[in-house]
């Protein structure tokens, strides 16, 4: 998982994600990776329209949706 989400920094990738919150809801989230670090993701959730913190192991998966941003 960890080494998609740096492929997705280094390759300028957009992903979408499923994501398990705090509550146990699922949401479908389409994301830009910004960073990493060792337990979380900062990145920019389209959903919400802001930079948001996602925890890493809350993900459950992770697919790629654009080859690069312009």
């Amino acid at each position: 998982m960890k080494q998609q989400l740096k492929r997705a920094i280094s390759d300028n990738k957009i992903i979408v994600m499923i994501y398990l919150d705090q509550k146990g809801n699922f949401s479908k989230r389409k994301v830009k990776v910004l960073k990493l670090n060792h337990s979380y993701l900062i990145g920019y959730c389209y959903y919400r329209q802001q930079k948001r913190l996602f925890a890493i192991e809350q993900i459950l998966s992770i697919e790629f949706v654009q080859s690069k941003i312009s």
